[in-house]
């Protein structure tokens, strides 16, 4: 707990005070909550810079930490309204922070998300091990320039809390939704305290943001976390807030810096979409106010400055960027080749180096001993049974699993549609009120974000088309459920009081229905693997360079992709093989030909293999070895 909940409180504070800073040197004078994915995205390069220095990560905390106190100091007496902000974002924090603890809740322990979804997260420990002390040959995702800016931020924060990595990577992860709440209060001026708490919470956990949270899927929260700063924003811009000159381009630039990071330069598509939609927008509607020349002339420095800041700031990763295919699929075939690394495909059979999980493997008598069977993945669907629907987007989805199809669950399919009715009644009535009070911003960014699902869905994959569709999930949040929680009707506005009834009725039943949708999300995240135990990572020391054979539950290796995360604990030894067994009493043969060590993650009550004799054991796990 301690290590997931302090990594991602320091995230959150750094990220809060370096944007803070950032903001205000733009000539923001009180304080705007696009600080958080400004900060975020200067955390992250800053991260990526700093710990490749000597030290195994220290070197990051290091300037992080200095860069957040300089920060601190600068803004000091320099924010108008800080106590008023303070006070604001002291509720939504709160709950953000308690919607994010769900999983490990409802799971009864702390350890890796998603692991019930997908096997991705083992191989970005990997990654980010090698990140804090390269002595092993460098890992595929990163010669082939894969983002792993996120990672440098774990390396960082296990720096801090002195704890296991993949706990870290937790904390990572969570901080994101509570940061994208705290970045929608930006658009909360005119509610009251608790309204504005319920806005910055729907955002920050609308449902398909809530759903790759628990698969573990952080990038595209990072990249769902910049789109919704950018577009805010510009929405700043567009109310003569947004700071002074050229300077109003800085926290546009850090954020699209932030984003090569984090997910590389497919994820400035959507940030190009919400600018290029929004700046067409303005043009003609401010035409008669100001020619499209002038303003044109006049955002060309701003738009130079951006350009030319956004380049400077990504310049030590534009040879990665330039690497990086942007294709899952490339990183996804090289992982799993990894020489010493069983992570992503390929955990070798117990005792074989075969591939089926049977074969050589097998000891006799013991029932089918054999290893994980390669982990296949399909490049147009990743971990997905097909297309997701577009109505997932909406907010309101009945199901713990994104991918379900209606019906295929508890709740009846005219559920999922009813949900989605009242969700896109609530978008319309969204849409109207914000162009109603002359705000292009956001609904032009959400327009830019379906410009790119509607492509991705016509020429892309179901693996992108899904990542499309998350993006577009909090933009039509904080379209919602502002409109919603606004009381006030856009000025010359008039309604009967049926009308307005029955607009209360639909916001309500629009908010429970997406509140329990995301809680289903949450709950239903999988923390693994199951029985985490983190005295196998004790062990390490004693399987360097050896076989070992590791003997779990069949319903790990199946559902929890267990050989993956044992291969993480485990790294370092030779050859890792992880197999189903032992039964009660333990086989009556001896290990598999070829095994030096045998690893028990729970409790043992005997040796597994004839001729074994304990060698070493920590919190339960107990290593076995030959006499």
């Amino acid at each position: 707990m301690l290590g997931t909940f302090a990594s991602a409180l320091f995230l959150i504070a750094v990220s809060l005070l370096l944007g803070g800073a950032i903001v205000r040197f733009s000539g923001r004078r009180d304080w705007s909550w696009v600080a958080a994915p400004v900060g975020l995205a200067a955390a992250t390069a800053l991260a990526w810079w700093a710990v490749r220095l000597p030290g195994e990560g220290a070197a990051g905390l290091i300037v992080i930490t200095i860069a957040a106190l300089l920060s601190a100091g600068y803004l000091w007496a320099r924010v108008e309204r800080l106590g008023v902000a303070a006070r604001l974002g002291a509720l939504p924090l709160a709950l953000a922070c308690a919607a994010m603890a769900i999983p490990f809740l409802a799971a009864g322990q702390f350890g890796i998300l998603g692991t019930g979804f997908n096997v991705d997260m083992s191989q970005h420990l990997f990654a980010a091990d090698w990140i804090a002390l390269p002595l092993s040959p460098e890992p595929s995702l990163l010669s082939q320039g894969y983002p792993v800016g996120p990672h440098a931020l774990a390396v960082t924060a296990a720096t801090l809390t002195d704890s296991d990595l993949a706990l870290t990577f937790s904390g990572v992860t969570i901080a994101i939704p509570v940061l994208l709440s705290l970045t929608a209060l930006a658009a909360a001026e005119t509610l009251t305290r608790p309204r504005a708490a319920l806005l910055a919470l729907a955002v920050g956990a609308s449902y398909l943001v809530a759903s790759y949270v628990a698969q573990g899927s952080f990038k595209e929260v990072f990249a769902a976390a910049f789109l919704v700063g950018f577009a805010l924003w510009l929405r700043e811009i567009g109310k003569g807030r947004g700071g002074e000159g050229p300077r109003t381009a800085i926290p546009l630039a850090a954020i699209a810096a932030g984003m090569l990071y984090a997910y590389s330069a497919p994820g400035l598509v959507w940030l190009l979409a919400a600018l290029g939609c929004w700046a067409a927008a303005e043009l003609y509607f401010r035409r008669v106010e100001r020619p499209p020349a002038a303003a044109l002339r006049a955002a060309l420095p701003v738009a130079l400055a951006g350009i030319l800041l956004t380049l400077a700031l990504a310049a030590p990763e534009l040879p990665r960027i330039a690497d990086f295919g942007g294709k899952v699929s490339s990183v996804a075939d090289a992982s799993s080749h990894e020489p010493g690394s069983q992570a992503a495909a390929g955990i070798h059979a117990a005792a074989g180096d075969n591939d089926s999980g049977t074969g050589p493997g097998s000891a006799p008598g013991s029932g089918g001993l054999g290893g994980d069977a390669p982990l296949e993945f399909d490049d147009d669907l990743g971990n997905l049974f097909g297309q997701i629907s577009p109505l997932t987007a909406l907010n309101v989805w009945p199901s713990g699993d994104f991918r379900v199809k209606p019906g295929d669950g508890a709740v009846p399919a005219a559920g999922f549609y009813l949900g989605s009715l009242i969700a896109l009644l609530a978008l319309g009535w969204g849409l109207f009120r914000w162009l109603r009070e002359d705000e292009l911003a956001i609904p032009m960014a959400l327009l830019g974000a379906l410009v790119i699902f509607l492509a991705a869905r016509i020429a892309s994959t179901p693996y992108t088309t899904a990542k499309a569709l998350e993006m577009i999930a909090p933009l039509a949040m904080l379209i919602s459920a502002r409109a919603v929680l606004q009381p006030r009707l856009p000025e010359g506005s008039s309604t009967s009081p049926r009308v307005a009834l029955a607009g209360f009725l639909v916001g309500l039943a629009f908010l429970l229905g997406a509140g329990v949708s995301s809680v289903l999300a949450l709950s239903n995240t999988p923390i693994g693997p199951e029985r985490y135990n983190a005295g196998v990572a004790k062990l390490r020391p004693e399987t360097t360079g050896r076989a070992v054979l590791v003997l779990v539950e069949a319903e790990q290796i199946d559902d929890r992709h267990a050989g993956a995360y044992y291969s993480w604990e485990l790294r370092g030894a030779d050859r890792i093989s992880v197999a189903a067994g032992p039964p009660k009493g333990g086989f009556s043969t001896p290990p598999p030909p070829g095994i030096d060590v045998v690893l028990i993650p729970d409790r043992s009550n005997g040796p597994p293999f004839a001729g074994l004799v304990e060698l070493a054991s920590s919190r339960g796990a107990t290593l076995w070895a030959p006499k």
